[in-house]
Parts: C-alpha cells; structure tokens; sequence
C-alpha cells in the first residue's frame, strides 16, 4: 500500500509539472478523472498500459513505469511468500504428526474409556474417535485448535477449552446433564478441522465391524490420512508458487525498449543521466530474476540484464573507469550465457576490447576481439567492428602482416553489412563510417598517412550523408581526429585546425574519455611537429589544453 500511494504522489507531481489537470491528464489517456484521483490517492493499482499512456502524457521520462513495475515486482514477491510459508508449515505440520508418541487419550472426570471384548476402545461420539485418530489429547487438540482460529480469522472460528471439548467427547454437559447447543463458531471451528458435521461429531460412531469394510483402520487412519492431506496441501501450495510470476510479456517487451533506447540515445543525451537510467534499468532486473518467472522470460531479463551491463560498461569506458568496466563486463557475459545470445556474447567482447585498448593493452585487447569473432557470424555488425578493432590491435603491437590480413576481412565484411541484424543501435553498431575510424588509425600506425587520410575523408563524408537521428556523433568525432593526426604528420597545418574546429567545440558533457585521451595524443603531435612554432600550431594546442580541462568527467558527482 506504501509503494502504491508513493507512486500516486510521483503521478501528481509529473502531472503538476507538465502543467495538467486531472481533467486533461484523463483526457489524454482515455479514462475519467476519477480513475486519475484514485491513483494519486494511492486508492487504485492501474494496469501496465495505463501506465505507460501516463508516462508518455506528463513526460516522466519512465519514472512511472519504473514505480508500476516495483510495485507489482513486489507485489507478486509478497504473495510468493505467503505461498511459500504455506508450504513450509504443511512440511512443519508433516514432521510434528511423525514425532507424535501414542500418548494415552486423557479422560473425563477420571473415568477412563471403556473397552470392548477384543481390547479396542469403545467411543462415546465420533469426535472422541477422531480425536484418537489424531493421535492427541484433548490438551494438544485445543491448541492446534487455537493456532488454527488465529489463521483463518477469514472464516471467523470459534475458541473451545480443553474442558469443554471433554465433554463434547463424551456426548453429556455439566454434572451429567444432556448437552446444549453448540456455539456456531465453536461448531465452524469443529467442523474446519475434523472435516466433519457438527451433527455427526456428536453422534454415536458405527460399529467397528461396519468400519473395517470401507476405511482404514483407527492405527492406519491416525498416521495415513493426515499425511495424505497434508501432501495434498503442499502440492496445492506448489501449484500456486508455479503459477505465480513476477513478469509478463508486456513488462519485458518495455524492458527492451528501453534499453534499445538508452543505446540510441548513446552520446547523443549527457552521459551521467544516461547512466543513471541504464542502472535502473539494470536494477529492475536484477530484482525480477531473484523472484519467479517462466524460463523463456528468464532468458529474457537475462538478456536486459547483460545489455544494460555492457552499456554500463562502455559508459564507464567513456568517463575513464576502464576497471570498473570490467566488474560489469564479467556479470554481462554470465548473462549472455544464460541467455544463450551470440550477439550479446560478441558485444561484451568488443566492450572488454575497448576497455584494454584504451589501457593501451593491445595484445590483451586483440585476444577479446579475436574471441568476440567466435560469436559475430550470425549476422549484425558485429564482426565488422571486431574485425576492425583486431587490425587496429595487431597494427599497434607492431604484427603488420597480421593486422594486413584482419583488415581484409574488415573490408570483406563491409561488402556484406547488413545492419538490420542488429540488436542494438549506438555502441552496439557498426557503419561504414563508423570502422573507418578503425582503418585510418590502422593507416597511422603502419606509417601510411596519406591512406590514412583518404578513409578518413570518406568516413567523414559518409556521417554527413547519414541522417542525424542515426548518426553515430561519438565516432564522428574521433574519426574527425584521424583527419587532424593525418593532416599533420603531412604536415598540412591549416588542414589540421579545420578538421580539429568541429572536435574542440563539443560540448563538455559529451568530452568522454577516449576523446579527451585522443586530443591529448593530438597535442602531443602538434608539439613534435617541424612546425610546431607556427601561431595555428599553438591554437591547437592551447585549443587541446582546453578542452582536457573540461570534459565529461570532470561533470561526475563527487563520490
């Protein structure tokens, strides 16, 4: 109830902020204004689809639709438990009636039962025999008896004292008067527990010789027939736990959307709220998986899990935390092996690629694309990345044949790209534009400038074509310093600067990591230049120095 009117209050305040009423807010999503008083009042749950409709009308961003999926994640978690602690106290209730000692039946008012010619105890009512049958005395009863009225308060039993069930045992009330009536609720509370009237309880049982004909007998009933039940009660409880999940299909396709959005707002939204998000998502993950679901929408969360990690993995990449990049990285390959996906299994691997080469680690880097291209053949953009990212490693270690021949399957997967495979938009995606930042570096560390150039021109050339909802800006960029590295090791200085002006005037929260790291390695050139005393050589070094001072990392919360 807490969670519900929580979310109730995050509804008002969405709606106050996006300059509603409730009239007009139960306009948009096709209900009355009644229904929006009771969400905010936390007196109503919604259903998903509403929801979401309210989300989209207030511009909640997905808090709305986060709220309602904890809410019924921990929802259906409490009634897993009430299923679960129904189980565990029917196998409770098994291992108390094994642990029973035939204990002798207590008697009323010292006189003890009377036993026919074969030894067997002769009973007064059908209560008393059931009694015995339990294998209880009258004390044990009236405690199971009190336990049992606590819970079921729903069907409003009675109490009785040990005192007076002796005497209903025995068929007679007080100083042997016949007896009265039975309370209603006493009789309930006889009735839930024994199975039986309350008439026959209190009637005279059959004669023994009648019984063994079409029942157990009194030894084999008190031990089987509680048994028997009790199993019943467990299988009924596992049914319920069974048939009881903690995600449908509607929550998981959100699920997806929203991390196929979070990768196509990749370097295109501020970094930290983007992470932010992605974490979210990652955390309702996580919770759903610790609870129950069927296993194909297990492999699901498996597979929003793994993504959300990579994403946060690459984010961590991009604000210089290389190390925390592989904490995620570990628990997203879990998640792709228990999702059973290659693609995910290749992504993971580019990401630890991306992570040691930044490190400047390449050999480390060449075996995590080379592995990611174990997983990259079903199609996608994958092995067109990885391909790329391997030349550009083995170039840098100095393997050229090697990194000869991994670009010519680089190019060779160009010919064939077909990126409508892809799972994922933004850093889960390769263009054209997007590997010939791979090749014209490669070009660079084989000391091939001016080929360098020429795919970087072309990469260049291929972003402008590209329209701006599926440009890849972060790539842009970096390609864009390719120019500027093959310009001047040409020496061609106004070159240089016109290619760097773009770079330079990103704005601070997109400065991610690898793009201040190649800025800086761009200064470092200019400086090592023959003209590095030239007046635009200083203005792209002092234009360098300035955009390292203020970059996306420096916009971090303080820890």
């Amino acid at each position: 109830m807490e969670l519900r009117r929580e979310l109730g209050k995050h509804l008002a305040a969405c709606r106050t902020a996006a300059g509603l009423v409730q009239e007009q807010l139960a306009r948009r999503v096709h209900c009355d204004r009644t229904t929006i008083t009771h969400l905010e009042n936390g007196g109503a749950r919604g259903d998903a689809e509403l929801w979401r409709a309210l989300d989209e009308a207030t511009n909640a961003g997905g808090l709305l639709v986060d709220g309602y999926t904890q809410l019924t994640a921990s929802q259906l978690a409490h009634k897993e438990r009430v299923h679960l602690d129904a189980a565990t106290a029917a196998r409770a209730r098994v291992e108390q009636l094994r642990q029973l000692d035939s204990a002798p039946i207590e008697t009323l008012d010292g006189e003890p039962d009377q036993h026919g010619a074969d030894g067997q105890p002769v009973f007064r009512t059908v209560l008393a025999q059931k009694i015995r049958d339990r294998r209880q005395t009258y004390e044990e009863f009236t405690e199971a008896a009190e336990v049992v009225a606590r819970e079921r308060r729903d069907l409003q039993l009675g109490t009785i004292s040990s005192r007076h069930l002796q005497r209903l045992a025995a068929g007679v009330g007080a100083q042997g008067r016949p007896l009265g009536p039975v309370r209603p609720a006493t009789a309930r509370l006889l009735e839930h527990m024994l199975d039986t009237s309350i008439e026959e309880l209190l009637s005279p049982p059959r004669p023994a010789a009648n019984r063994e004909t079409d029942q157990p007998s009194t030894a084999d009933a008190a031990v089987v027939g509680p048994l028997v039940a009790i199993a019943a009660d467990e299988s009924a409880a596992f049914l319920g736990w069974v048939e009881m999940v903690n995600v449908g299909d509607l929550s998981i396709e959100q699920m997806h959307t929203e991390i196929r959005r979070s990768a196509r707002d990749y370097l295109k939204v501020p970094t930290m709220p983007l992470f932010q998000r992605t974490k979210g998502l990652r955390d309702r993950s996580f919770a759903l998986l610790a609870g129950h679901q069927k296993p194909a929408h297990g492999r699901d969360l498996y597979s929003v899990a793994g993504w959300s990690l990579t994403m946060l993995a690459w984010m961590s990449i991009d604000l210089g935390y290389p190390e925390e990049a592989e904490d995620h990285l570990r628990a997203a390959w879990v998640c792709a092996e228990r999702a059973e996906e290659n693609s995910l299994r290749a992504w993971v691997c580019a990401t630890r690629h991306t992570a040691a080469r930044w490190n400047d680690d390449f050999t480390t880097a060449a075996h995590y694309a080379e592995q990611g291209l174990q997983y990259a053949r079903n199609g996608g953009s994958a092995e067109l990345f990885l391909a790329s990212a391997l030349a550009l490693d083995l170039a840098r270690a100095g393997q050229h044949e090697k990194a000869q021949d991994a670009l010519t399957r680089a190019m060779n997967a160009a010919e064939t790209l077909d990126m409508s495979q892809d799972a994922l938009v933004g850093p889960f995606a390769c263009t054209i534009g997007r590997a010939g930042e791979f090749w014209s570096d490669v070009h660079i560390a084989l000391g091939q400038p001016a080929e360098a150039l020429a795919i970087a021109d072309n990469a260049v050339s291929t972003f402008a074509r590209t329209p701006v909802h599926r440009r890849n800006l972060g790539s842009e960029r970096m390609v864009r310093c390719r120019q500027v590295q093959a310009h001047l090791l040409l020496g061609d200085m106004d070159a240089a600067w016109g290619a760097f002006t773009p770079v330079v005037e990103t704005a601070p929260e997109h400065r991610v990591q690898p793009l201040v790291q190649i800025v800086g390695s761009i200064a470092d050139m200019t400086a090592a230049s023959h003209h590095h005393a030239a007046p635009i050589a200083k203005d792209i070094t002092a234009a360098a120095v300035d955009f390292r001072r203020n970059h996306a990392q420096a916009l971090l919360p303080p820890a």
